[in-house]
């Protein structure tokens, strides 16, 4: 009996063996399987890392001489050039991160000595990046790519070229209209006291009391509907101008009214009225 159950141990332990090398042989057949059909090529590889907060400027210069440039000053992002505006601080906010942390596609060569056949030699887009240390940042967006699915780009100081995304690509493209701010007025609504609209010759002006209610002054005191007011407020701050029509007449929908008669607003954001 104790052969016997010496002999079906020695057994089981072989057919363990047996087992345990016919897995170790399958784990190294299947390892160069897929190091074989494995493409060091094809996976996203990160261009440019900056914490947003570091950039200080962003200068691009394109392939016709045009040259953008947008600088942070107090936090608040304005254009530079081409000439001194106003900037949308959502767009250029996109902007921005969009750069800061850039990815590229794929790796076409590690190590390019012409960047001709890129587009690279002569860029479409230069963007250069400062930080608050004063280091710089360069892209280099050149030629797009064959099938038209992104574009050819590199860091002025790597010598790989990448390819990058069309909406990359789009997104760094961009004209001082697409960020400046197209707000007509800017006004913080909530320390407004006082509006003047004069409209066909006759003055209506609304103040606020000291429950912060408006109320109209002008033409005669009285009671004001005070969501009426506050919607024309809204439309006021809301209202933008139209950058795609330079030649047509500013719309004035946005006031309620497309009439030809000239429309003033005066504004006062301090408390000067505060009456029963």
């Amino acid at each position: 009996m104790e052969e016997e159950i010496a002999d079906e141990a020695e057994g089981t332990v072989h057919r363990r063996r047996s087992f345990g090398c016919a897995e170790w042989g399958g784990f190294w057949s299947n390892k160069k399987q897929t190091a074989a059909t494995k493409s060091p090529t094809d996976t996203t590889t990160k261009m440019l890392t900056i914490p947003d907060g570091d950039v200080q400027e962003v200068r691009v210069k394109k392939l016709t001489g045009e040259v953008l440039d947008l600088r942070r000053d107090t936090g608040k992002w304005r254009i530079a050039e081409p000439q001194p505006l106003g900037a949308d601080q959502d767009a250029v906010g996109s902007m921005v991160s969009s750069l800061t942390s850039l990815n590229a596609d794929k790796v076409i060569e590690e190590k390019a000595t012409d960047l001709k056949p890129y587009g690279l030699d002569i860029p479409t887009l230069d963007v250069v990046v400062t930080k608050k240390d004063g280091k710089t940042a360069e892209v280099l967006v050149g030629d797009d790519v064959p099938t038209g699915s992104g574009a050819y780009a590199k860091l002025a100081d790597d010598p790989r070229v990448f390819t990058i995304g069309t909406f990359v690509k789009t997104g760094l493209d961009k004209k001082p209209d697409d960020l400046r701010d197209k707000r007509l007025l800017t006004f913080d609504s909530d320390k407004l006291t006082r509006v003047e609209l004069q409209a066909k010759g006759q003055t209506i002006e609304f103040g606020k009391n000291s429950s912060n209610e408006w109320q109209i002054l002008k033409p005669q005191p009285m009671r004001a509907d005070g969501s009426q007011v506050d919607g024309l407020v809204s439309k006021l701050k809301d209202a933008k101008m139209d950058l795609a029509n330079p030649t047509r007449r500013p719309r004035r929908s946005c006031l309620g009214s497309q009439s030809r008669h000239r429309h003033r607003f005066r504004f006062q954001r301090y408390p000067d009225f505060r009456g029963a």
